[in-house]
């Protein structure tokens, strides 16, 4: 070695000192140019394919995310998924008022998403309409047996939506936290004004 450096004691023998000069001749011990044995790097890669599958394994899935969209109700996330499907699927889709829809009557919405006629009106249909505004618009449009239910998807928005439930509930999940059942309260409950 030409100038005589204070080296670990690990190599501190003859023949650690040798083999360093060796490898420093021929540059191998460089932090650029150095590099992990192939099976390490084998190793490494399938350590994080592995990661990348269960991330998304563990990653909530797009109904659970547009459940959390609609405020936790199943009702108005399975008729929300459907619009969002359909929205992907059918083309063209009609125009009307500037916009392009889909349009179902009520029935064939409710048979469509896996409802009954009153889940539909009673539940999914006030629920999406409260919570999924920017994320999609529904119209009821005509007259008389021609009426039907209008429905407009903001694909941005939608994506935006589907980014932000996904992170909340990851989040949610990681936290131990599930966002579909309310909290349960300590037993047994004491009303404020308890006294022992």
């Amino acid at each position: 070695m030409p100038s005589e450096t204070k080296l670990p004691l690990y190599l501190n023998s003859p023949k650690a000192k040798a083999q360093l000069s060796a490898d420093m001749a021929k540059g191998g011990t460089k932090a650029k140019t150095a590099m992990p044995p192939l099976s390490k790097q084998k190793l490494a890669e399938k350590i994080k394919l592995k990661k990348q599958v269960k991330s998304k394994l563990t990653a909530p899935g797009e109904f659970a995310r547009c459940r959390e969209i609609v405020g936790g109700d199943w009702r108005a996330a399975a008729l929300l998924y459907r619009i969002a499907y359909l929205w992907r699927t059918i083309t063209p889709k009609m125009q009307r008022l500037g916009k392009e829809w889909v349009a179902m009557s009520s029935a064939d919405w409710a048979v469509s998403a896996g409802l009954s006629e009153s889940e539909m009106t009673k539940y999914a249909l006030p629920r999406l309409r409260t919570y999924s505004h920017g994320v999609v618009e529904i119209r009821a449009m005509g007259r008389g047996k021609d009426k039907k239910l209008w429905a407009c998807l903001d694909p941005a928005g939608y994506a935006e939506a589907l980014g932000e439930a996904g992170y909340e509930l990851k989040a949610a999940a990681n936290d131990g936290i599930t966002p579909f059942k309310p909290k349960v309260l300590p037993f047994p409950i004491k009303p404020p004004n308890f006294q022992d």
